[in-house]
């Protein structure tokens, strides 16, 4: 080969490796995760552009430094080292960690690392892929937190909430009604239908038939029977749950217990019966008491016009005795 050609194929070997470096360099500046490449002193020898924009700084404020330097060395010892030093056993290793980025507080990760082999198969650097996932995680705590929110109003609320299907079968219900229906068994309630629970029957296909309307139903108060064969009144209210063919998919119903209400009810019904009737003895009294007043007052008047020697009067006497 001459020399020309030789310089020449050089250069386009040089072209080559400079054309493979700018694809390089664009795919992982362009990419949407932070890619580092580290070597087994746990040293950063690449980064990328959203790494550097994520840490706040350059590309040459990371690479040469340890992860130790970046991080932290307490962070680094006891959430990413042991990570690392399985990735060069040549396992692929995925974890999710929380750290804290400068200006931005306290940000959560899912970091991927992929062993990085040479052709003799030996492992002398990683790759590590890393996911800004704080958003992710804010939302799922937050659904978290309204999720155990909604249970702890569920559990607490004195009104009994039961889900069946719209054949009656049972799917859930809160500790309320499990107290109202005097039930001591989560697992009874999955066992049975509310159907059975009617103290009529036909009252429950009549109640179904109102809500496939899909609107909400009350259907004031209702006779049950409890769990243990008693009795009791609760007021109900429901409404049906469809699909998208407006098929009907379960039934939310709620009870509130209506004895202290019946109690209070009797109790002022007999409180009214006691003041009708006492309105009506103070009457009867009054009445009597006129009719009393005219009777001693004539009397009065007789005894004055009746000698003391007559018969009459001793009557008289009497009469005013008991007036």
């Amino acid at each position: 080969m001459s020399k020309d050609n030789h310089i020449s194929g050089q250069k386009e070997y040089l072209n080559y490796l400079a054309q493979e470096k700018y694809f390089s360099d664009y795919i992982l500046n362009n990419s949407r995760s932070m890619i580092s490449i580290i070597n087994r002193d746990y040293v950063y020898e690449k980064v990328n552009t959203l790494f550097c924009n994520a840490q706040k700084g350059i590309e040459h404020s990371f690479v040469g430094k340890s992860l130790g330097d970046i991080w932290g060395y307490e962070t680094f010892q006891k959430k990413i080292k042991k990570n690392i030093d399985k990735c060069f056993t040549g396992k692929t290793v995925k974890y999710e960690a929380s750290f804290t980025v400068p200006e931005s507080g306290k940000r959560y990760f899912e970091v991927v690392f992929r062993p990085i082999p040479i052709e003799s198969g030996k492992i002398t650097h990683l790759l590590a892929e890393t996911f800004d996932i704080t958003d992710l995680k804010l939302s799922e705590k937050k659904a978290t937190s309204r999720e155990e929110e909604l249970r702890r109003f569920e559990t607490n609320l004195p009104i009994g909430l039961l889900r069946c299907g719209p054949d009656g079968k049972m799917m859930h219900a809160n500790r309320a009604f499990m107290m109202i229906m005097d039930c001591d068994d989560e697992k009874i309630i999955e066992k049975s239908n509310l159907r059975t629970l009617y103290a009529e029957e036909g009252i429950f296909d009549l109640h179904l038939e109102q809500l496939m309307d899909g609107k909400p139903k009350s259907f004031g108060r209702v006779n049950l029977k409890t769990f243990k064969g008693g009795e009791i009144v609760c007021r109900i209210s429901a409404f049906m749950i469809v699909d998208e063919k407006a098929n009907p998919c379960f039934i939310d119903f709620s009870f509130e217990d209506s004895s202290r209400e019946l109690m209070l009810e009797n109790r002022l019904l007999q409180a009214q019966k006691l003041e009708t009737i006492g309105a009506l003895a103070g009457g009867i009294a009054h009445d009597f008491n006129n009719i009393l007043t005219t009777i001693s007052g004539y009397s009065e008047l007789l005894k004055n016009d009746l000698p003391e020697s007559s018969p009459l009067a001793e009557n008289v006497k009497k009469i005013l005795l008991f007036v």
